[in-house]
């Protein structure tokens, strides 16, 4: 870099920093640019309530939901239990009707034998 670089660009920056300081009303937002941010403001202000709102009737119906599951949870336990009853129970009875007649038959072999041996 020169120094007729640099005088230009130094000279250029001392007439920018000029015209900044020369000019105040730059450095403040007009009045119609305040009401923008006034309106923006209150806009996500208003946003910002309504997406609490919903975010609180989210939690609403999320617990809602919750609460049929765990219901519904609760139910599909005491039909798997009963479920689980009937299955036991069937195989008992099935057991004791296997034993029974078993029992039976055996009963009905040992009388037809004496009959034939009283015979």
């Amino acid at each position: 870099m020169t120094d007729k670089d640099f005088n230009k660009k130094w000279n250029t920056r001392k007439i920018i920093e000029e015209t900044i300081r020369t000019f105040p009303s730059h450095l403040q937002p007009t009045p119609e640019t305040k009401e923008r941010l006034l309106i923006l403001e209150i806009n996500q202000e208003n946003l910002m309530n309504e997406l609490k709102q919903l975010n609180i009737e989210n939690k609403d119906q999320h617990k809602g939901i919750m609460d049929i599951v765990i219901r519904l949870e609760e139910k599909l336990d005491k039909a798997l239990e009963k479920k689980a009853n009937k299955w036991v129970e069937k195989a008992i009875t099935g057991f004791v009707v296997l034993v029974l007649s078993g029992m039976a038959s055996y009963i009905g072999m040992i009388i037809y034998k004496s009959i034939i041996y009283l015979n």
